[in-house]
């Protein structure tokens, strides 16, 4: 499994700063008949399916110029069908790229970027399992209350994060490796 994120032939030079896996439950409500006793029973919830896997993040592209960089991930996005997506310690499924969005330029050599995929279910059977233990950050958290909850120390989280702060608060959804 791959410690770099690709999709398609393109490796990422730098992985987003932050992605997000997001894989729902389709239910179906149904609303028996009324009882013997004229009341109206409690409806009944039945699983008809899985959502497809959308993975949305967001990163940046550096270097002497990110708008080239940009123009290849760009060239990439207007390519027909789907392709294989691979996620850091992740398994690859299959997936549309399904946006892509300049967000600003944080400075001369940096550019960042969103983006968003869309499982291609016809092509998948997909199961995500990892090879590696994350922690998805929840609001309010920082890396010392990761390291509390997680039993380990902040310099292993920092040693295993270096794009992190060991003082910020960190952003919902982020991804920190254990």
């Amino acid at each position: 499994m791959s410690t770099q994120f690709q999709y398609k032939d393109y490796v990422f030079s730098i992985n987003p700063n932050r992605f997000e896996i997001f894989r729902g439950r389709i239910l179906k409500t149904f609303q028996p008949p009324m009882g013997k006793d004229g009341g109206s029973p409690r409806a009944i919830i039945q699983p008809i399916g899985l959502e497809p896997i959308s993975v949305t993040g967001e990163g940046e592209l550096v270097g002497e110029n990110p708008m080239e960089e940009y123009a290849r991930l760009y060239q990439l996005f207007l390519e027909e069908g789907s392709g294989l997506l691979s996620l850091p310690s992740l398994t690859p499924f299959y997936c549309y790229f399904e946006s892509l969005r300049m967000t600003g330029q944080a400075g001369p050599n940096v550019l960042t970027y969103e983006f968003a995929f869309l499982e291609d279910c016809e092509k998948n059977q997909v199961s995500l399992t990892s090879t590696d233990r994350y922690y998805l950050s929840r609001r309010g958290d920082t890396l010392s209350l990761i390291a509390v909850k997680c039993g380990i120390t902040v310099e292993q989280l920092l040693s295993s994060n270096p794009s992190l702060q060991s003082s910020e608060e960190l952003e919902e959804g982020t991804m920190v490796w254990l």
